[in-house]
């Protein structure tokens, strides 16, 4: 698989450290190198961006390709063997129970949850920023995530888009 030629042991690592540069660098080696391209971080995880709806398409289908590499492990002491870290037969088992809540009509239903949530957020959003405070937006939406998944999934709302609970408090002393 074609890519830019990277450095021995960090691979691309350091070529993708600014996340203002990382993306404008993927565009630009796509156009150089063609849909397919082979991004290496580290000397052991190989990560192998598409762009080509068809590749997508044949890699989220296939069957034989649900194995998930070594860089999942790190999420095995947090999450267990789940559905997320599985491959293999329990994995397929797991998601054919699981398929049928993701049909559309059933997201339909949620919708207004969606569009609550959302604007819950862009509100956030539009704090933070008129007193210029910082907005780290890997956090804000996370939350605004699992205000929607407890909303939809358990029927609560958590409210943690605007207030911290000691849910909120577990899930991001685990990530650290």
């Amino acid at each position: 698989i074609p890519g830019a030629k990277g450095h021995p042991f960090f691979g691309h690592a350091l070529l993708l450290i600014n996340p203002e540069d990382a993306l404008q660098k993927l565009i630009d080696w796509k156009k150089k190198h063609g849909s397919r391209l082979k991004v290496i971080l580290g000397y052991f995880a190989y990560n192998f961006f598409l762009t080509d709806p068809k590749d997508i398409e044949k890699v989220v289908n296939s069957h034989a390709l649900i194995e998930k590499g070594i860089s999942y492990n790190f999420l095995l002491p947090w999450l267990g063997n789940g559905l997320l870290i599985q491959g293999g037969e329990k994995w397929n088992k797991r998601r054919r129970i699981l398929t049928p809540a993701f049909h559309f009509k059933i997201l339909e239903s949620f919708q207004r949850v969606f569009d609550e949530q959302s604007v819950v957020l862009v509100q956030v959003m539009k704090e933070k920023l008129e007193v210029m405070e910082a907005i780290e937006i890997h956090s804000l939406f996370s939350l605004c995530a699992l205000d929607i998944i407890s909303e939809t999934a358990m029927g609560r709302k958590l409210n943690c888009q605007r207030e911290s609970t000691p849910y909120v408090e577990a899930v991001l002393s685990q990530s650290q």
